[in-house]
């Protein structure tokens, strides 16, 4: 078993300066339970802290004052200097985040301005969670499915999360796009965050890696994945995201990404885009909104808004000879700029 908890405090203390009148020196680890007497009032030998950071003797989670007491020293002493550090350190031995009674305790500018500083960097304007979505062509008019979708996510009583499905090409990831910029509008979620499964082989470990990136948790030692897992919830719990997972393709990729989302905390919510359902074992926190091909009316309408040209009857024999495809309307309508229907067909 690693010994993250021991590793993070001893680098921290060798971050930190003796804070002893008239020493300029490296706190020591004599130095160290020395200011931990004077904190907590409780006695500890210098042996204590070597058994802690090399992992001999674990500090027992009902111990919460010799917690506080050493996030206190650390801080005292310039080795700790923002609250997601302290947050960090106490994640990494399995220990729960600072209360915000700790906090105040500890340094109050945490709390107040220095804490209102450090969400104003990591919550994204409107401008810039916009840029970070991908451009889609033009959107198949699924109006009554968007609102519907914004519907089930934005109300805390239904269902988690959402699951879009449907084959490749029918918009999903159009539909996810339109209701992730309807959110940019609202309030209800401080990040808007857009995960593309693409070729990643371990998805739930690149889905921890990049989230904890975008809520900058992440922090420079590298961490057990259950340790990041507990950070991320910690962030999201203080950060409520909208998350879209786009690009399932297997009922295996589904299933661990849905492992690694059952363990997230509301009120966060997920939106999948995915070739197949979920199993029904699954389905407790998830709704499952199937997008279906175009009916004739529609295709008609994507058709004539790619080329204007289209009459009725040139869109009829397009449906009734493919079918309400999306992708495939879209790419007939195109080449029908140059070429005559007929022709095509």
């Amino acid at each position: 078993m690693t010994n993250q908890f021991g590793e993070q405090l001893r680098k921290l203390r060798q971050r930190s300066t003796d804070c002893t009148e008239g020493s300029q020196q490296a706190l020591t680890q004599s130095a160290f339970v020395e200011q931990l007497y004077q904190i907590i009032g409780l006695i500890y030998t210098d042996s204590a802290v070597s058994n802690w950071e090399r992992g001999i003797n674990k500090i027992s989670h009902e111990n919460r004052a010799l917690l506080i007491g050493i996030v206190k020293v650390l801080f005292k002493c310039g080795g700790l200097k923002r609250v997601e550090d302290a947050n960090q350190l106490l994640a990494s031995g399995g220990y729960s985040s600072l209360t915000n009674e700790e906090i105040e305790g500890i340094n109050s500018a945490w709390l107040q301005g220095g804490r209102q500083a450090y969400l104003d960097t990591i919550t994204p304007s409107m401008a810039a969670q916009l840029a970070n979505l991908p451009i889609l062509s033009g959107l198949v008019d699924m109006e009554t499915t968007i609102v519907d979708v914004v519907r089930r996510l934005a109300e805390r009583s239904a269902s988690r999360h959402v699951v879009l499905t449907g084959r490749k090409g029918v918009g999903k990831s159009s539909v996810a796009n339109a209701v992730v910029r309807r959110f940019v509008q609202t309030s209800t979620f401080t990040h808007l965050i857009w995960f593309s499964i693409e070729d990643k082989t371990d998805i739930a470990q690149s889905f921890i890696d990049f989230v904890g990136g975008k809520l900058k948790v992440n922090g420079t030692t590298p961490l057990a994945f259950k340790v990041q897992l507990y950070q991320l919830n910690v962030a999201l719990q203080q950060h409520p995201c909208l998350i879209v997972i786009d690009g399932l393709q297997t009922l295996a990729d589904l299933s661990d990404a849905l492992a690694v989302i059952n363990q997230l905390p509301p009120p966060t919510r997920v939106l999948f885009t995915s070739r197949l359902a979920p199993s029904v074992e699954a389905l407790e926190n998830i709704d499952v909104v199937p997008i279906l091909e175009l009916n004739a009316a529609d295709a008609q309408t994507l058709l004539q808004m790619r080329n204007p040209a289209l009459t009725a009857d040139h869109c009829q024999a397009v449906y009734e000879q493919l079918g309400g495809h999306p992708e495939t309307l879209q790419l007939l309508a195109t080449y029908s700029r140059k070429w005559p229907i007929h022709r095509i067909l």
